[in-house]
């Protein structure tokens, strides 16, 4: 039995890798296009400090001003990984609500959890959330594509 609950952990790992590549290649692009953005920051930081004209108010308000839009951004980019990240625990939550009750209602005689009939369901429910969560991810792209300042 310990060999099928090792299959169902293999599983749940594999399906946690893949999704974690998928988000890593993701962040990944978005970063590469979020590096204008970063650019003009900078430049526009640089003006501040070669404005020898600005007092120290006004200077910290010029640097705050150039940051806002990269700032604006990473909200952006926080607030859809958190949506996402929180989508794909309440799925896979569902998956290990269905696995009790799966036990519960598949028994050997002997009262133990009929394993070999719980395992697929439970790799296929898992699978799917990663499947779909996957799926989601370039429509998660879009949205932060749209938040970048052109």
């Amino acid at each position: 039995m310990s060999s099928v609950g090792d299959g169902i952990r293999r599983s749940l790992e594999e399906a946690q890798t893949r999704m974690n590549r998928e988000v890593n290649k993701t962040v990944e692009e978005f970063e590469l296009m979020l590096r204008p953005v970063l650019k003009k920051s900078f430049q526009c930081q640089i003006t501040c400090c070669d404005n020898t004209q600005l007092r120290a108010e006004r200077f910290e308000q010029c640097i705050q001003e150039c940051l806002t839009p990269v700032q604006s951004v990473h909200q952006s980019l926080n607030h859809e990984a958190k949506s996402m990240q929180d989508r794909y625990m309440r799925c896979n939550q569902a998956c290990e609500d269905e696995m009790k009750d799966l036990m519960q209602s598949y028994r050997n005689s002997d009262g133990s959890p009929n394993m070999p009939i719980i395992e697929p369901k439970i790799v296929a429910c898992v699978e799917k959330c990663t499947s779909s969560h996957v799926e989601l991810l370039p429509v998660m792209m879009q949205r932060l594509r749209s938040s970048i300042p052109r």
